[in-house]
């Protein structure tokens, strides 16, 4: 099968990649019941109305080493220029009257998408700017450790400039970049057609499409517990990546997704995700972006037998053998999978 050593940067989400995810989701949470009262470092939650929704789902919550506190807030100002985010800002600024230490986790934007009748979409962006700045600064001023996520979604108008703007402002910063944007979309795309997060309605000819807003299932937000984790836990606890592995799933003749396929005829369609195992003994598949929205380098030796794309997924073409890479962010590697496509074409 082709285990690893040292994991990195893409990887295709799929149903298993997710399953696994949530599996850790449901690990952490059993943790939490049992040893709450071992909670160490507190992590402040802020957001608006998508935190709000998170830590009301019931399943807000990591392992027991951090304490978790929920700060989301639901917005009801008037829309216009920084109403999330300064709702935000008094939210950071009550936390540090108080004299509390907790590492922030940042989450805004979603609200702050939605224009009025008075602002263009460009003023609203550059005042968002402006504002998540300020926060940023504040917290940074009174030495608190700080991580931003991005919204997963906006009820109205495109939240992809405000998350391209919260890499580039948090990367020259040098502050961690939690992208469940990303996490949620690839979810998405598995072979189960299981939803991990509801897409706002299609817009056709400028005109909004009918439907239920963007939402996020509950599966969704075990997903973000165990990428959240993660990242706190490398951020703030040290913890470091250490070994990993592959993995696949596949279709073949329209039966349910197989996993672990050495083998395969012409025609099957693969997902690959890629296992990072860590300092403190976790195992996770590897979900969080870069601003690409790439979580390492996918590549085949032979793509003419078998192709893949920068997310994973991949074809079985025409028979031959060929080695599934990859390249994790930080350029560390896992052995290739050696793939063998046989003459048999899918009927």
């Amino acid at each position: 099968m082709g285990k690893k050593s040292l994991v990195s940067k893409k990887i295709a989400t799929t149903t298993m990649f997710a399953k696994k995810l949530l599996a850790i989701a449901g690990t952490l949470a059993c943790a939490l019941t049992v040893a709450a009262a071992n909670a160490q470092t507190p992590v402040a939650f802020i957001g608006g109305s998508t935190m709000y929704q998170w830590q009301d789902s019931g399943i807000f919550g990591g392992s027991p080493a951090y304490q978790w506190l929920g700060y989301g807030f639901k917005v009801f100002s008037p829309i216009g220029p920084c109403v999330e985010t300064n709702e935000a800002l008094a939210s950071l600024q009550g936390i540090i009257a108080s004299g509390a230490k907790p590492v922030i986790h940042l989450m805004v934007g979603g609200t702050d998408a939605e224009t009025d009748d008075t602002h263009t979409v460009a003023q609203q962006l550059q005042s968002f700017e402006t504002c998540f700045a300020n926060i940023v600064t504040t917290a940074q001023n009174a030495k608190l450790k700080i991580l931003v996520g991005t919204n997963p979604f906006a009820q109205h108008n495109d939240i992809d400039p405000y998350n391209k703007f919260i890499f580039a402002y948090c990367t020259a910063k040098r502050i961690p970049v939690i992208d469940y944007q990303t996490l949620l979309v690839r979810a998405n795309d598995n072979f189960e057609n299981t939803e991990y997060w509801i897409p706002p309605p299609i817009v056709l000819g400028g005109t909004p499409g009918s439907g239920p807003p963007p939402s996020i299932t509950s599966k969704g937000y075990a997903l973000m517990n165990a990428l959240a984790d993660r990242a706190i836990a490398q951020y703030v606890g040290g913890v470091t990546l250490k070994a990993g592995y592959l993995g696949n799933e596949y279709l073949v003749d329209g039966n349910p997704p197989f996993t672990g396929a050495n083998d395969l005829p012409p025609g099957a369609e693969m997902h690959w995700y890629a296992y990072g195992q860590y300092s403190d003994g976790i195992t996770q598949p590897i979900a969080n972006a870069n601003v690409l929205q790439l979580y390492g380098t996918w590549t085949s030796s032979n793509p003419e037998v078998i192709s893949i794309d920068p997310y994973g997924t991949a074809w079985a073409v025409a028979p031959g053998t060929a080695n599934i890479h990859f390249t994790t962010l930080s350029g560390a590697t896992l052995n290739e999978w050696v793939m063998t496509v046989g003459a048999v074409p899918i009927p």
